[in-house]
């Protein structure tokens, strides 16, 4: 394409206005959510770190002035950032209950730290920029070898380093199985910003530069590619929790009912008298059994005599359920008389009769 100056600068500001609001939806975000979970820290503080390479090579190779400012631009918002993760992450800011004056020392002594914590990498980075620039650009401009090599460096290793910088977001989006705590706005901007100063080194006078092509490109193409996660990933991960929901309030239904009826059914089978006991399956149909009438109900069954104060007589004789009896063996159940002990004065071989029920012998 032929030189256009106007086209460069045009296209290059717009690319630069895209730059220095991209980060800000994404802060924006991590503020109103007081959180910055699924965002990986590593990856705005490598991004925030990778100017320190890409901000001298533009000023050394004297690129048009919205080129120079957009990596600075670019890794302080990163930075900034960075420092919400530091607090918002911070286990005096998780741990702290805004009711209680501890806890909001608490959450101010973390603020101070990731307030300092950001200032200082901000120092940090632009020292180490100024040192390149002052300590390459007057060799770069008498045309030295080692200059030449070293502005190259700085040009190969910003696109790298934001590269890698994407790498522990990738992982962190394949460990929740979706794209968590980064706004989209932010990725689409980030993208525009890149194919816009892209577009303007097309219309730089001289040789087209390559290496500042491929930073921008490489931006486009990874920010859309966490874009077209979120577009897949994000409905996948909606439709596990809705049926997750769903499992589990199905679960909670059927195990309350049956605890319920077990209740109903052991509360039932204390209380049955003996000789109302009820059959609940027999050959699958239910029913009753009542005692055999030859049993005398007055008369003691373990033991004891019928004359003892301790058994009313005429009283009815109910029974309590063990853990190995069940109801159809109650049911059917069949005294042996001569097991039963004999009041005095009977011989082995008496029976009693009904008449006997109620008064004791005597002798």
């Amino acid at each position: 394409m032929p030189a256009n100056a106007v086209a460069e600068n045009v296209l290059g500001t717009i690319g630069t206005i895209f730059w220095s609001i991209q980060l800000v939806p994404q802060i924006w975000k991590s503020y109103k959510s007081k959180s910055t979970e699924g965002l990986s820290h590593w990856l705005v503080l490598i991004w925030g770190g990778s100017i320190v390479f890409f901000g001298p090579y533009t000023i050394i190779q004297d690129l048009n002035i919205p080129l120079i400012l957009q990596p600075q631009l670019f890794g302080a918002l990163s930075l900034i950032s960075w420092g919400q993760c530091q607090y918002y992450a911070h286990p005096n800011y998780l741990a702290a209950n805004a009711e209680s004056d501890s806890s909001m020392r608490a959450r101010r002594s973390a603020r101070r730290r990731a307030i300092l914590l950001t200032l200082l990498a901000m120092l940090l980075v632009g020292a180490f920029q100024l040192a390149l620039v002052f300590g390459i650009r007057p060799a770069y401009r008498r045309g030295e070898e080692p200059a030449n090599r070293a502005v190259q460096f700085l040009g190969i290793v910003s696109p790298v380093i934001i590269a890698l910088g994407l790498i522990p977001q990738y992982l962190e989006i394949y460990r929740l199985k979706e794209v968590r705590g980064i706004s989209i706005a932010f990725m689409v901007v980030d993208a525009l910003g890149g194919a816009f100063s892209d577009l303007s080194l097309a219309f730089r006078a001289g040789s087209f530069d390559i290496l500042a092509s491929i930073t921008y490109t490489l931006v486009v193409v990874l920010d859309g590619a966490i874009i077209l996660s979120a577009l897949i990933l994000n409905p996948r991960a909606e439709k596990r929790r809705r049926r997750a929901g769903a499992d589990s309030d199905a679960e909670v239904e059927p195990a309350t009912g049956s605890v319920m009826e077990q209740l109903r059914v052991d509360l039932h089978r204390s209380t049955v008298p003996l000789g109302l006991a009820t059959d609940p399956v027999v050959d699958g149909h239910a029913g009753t059994a009542p005692v055999p009438s030859s049993t005398n109900l007055s008369t003691p069954i373990l033991g004891g005599s019928a004359s003892d104060d301790s058994s009313p007589s005429g009283s009815m004789l109910e029974t309590e359920l063990v853990p190995e009896q069940k109801p159809e063996t109650l049911a059917n159940v069949s005294f042996d008389i001569e097991r039963l002990p004999k009041p005095p004065g009977l011989s082995a071989s008496s029976t009693i009769s009904d008449s006997d029920v109620g008064s004791p012998r005597t002798g």
